[in-house]
């Protein structure tokens, strides 16, 4: 709406509202009231508030705790190992990581990958690496 239109739809109103005021004080104070209220929300020229401007500051004051290591063994209980001629460099981020074990979710059946990926993963660490077996449901009838 442009702003000529809407004060002109705020005049007849208050001139309605003035004819209203004879019937009803409490009609007249509250439609008044919101008159002003609604007058504040069409003078606002379109783009005076975006929120690509609006640049808020933070408040919050919290200690900042550092954390370096877990405090207790992790395990990454959903992991996708994929290349298998990485996992001496999975297990290297590992121990970075602090991480204890890794389950990997990639041991599928087709072409007996599996039996690849515990190879692989037995030379590398007995301990670390955990495959889970993915049946391929499509050979099942």
């Amino acid at each position: 709406m442009t702003g000529a239109l809407v004060n002109f739809l705020l005049t007849v109103f208050y001139y309605f509202m003035m004819i209203e005021l004879r019937k009803s004080k409490r009609l007249f104070l509250s439609s008044l009231m919101l008159l002003f209220m609604t007058a504040g929300l069409f003078s606002q020229e379109p783009g005076d508030l975006r929120l690509l401007d609006w640049k808020p500051k933070s408040m919050l004051v919290v200690k900042e705790t550092q954390v370096v290591m877990p405090k207790y063994p992790v395990i990454d209980f959903h992991n996708h190992l994929r290349r298998l001629e990485n996992t001496e460099t999975y297990l290297e981020e590992m121990d970075k990581a602090g991480v204890w074990i890794t389950v990997s979710l990639d041991g599928g059946q087709e072409n007996d990958f599996y039996r690849e990926h515990l190879r692989v993963s037995n030379s590398v660490s007995r301990d670390r690496f955990l495959v889970f077996f993915r049946p391929d449901f499509s050979r099942i009838d």
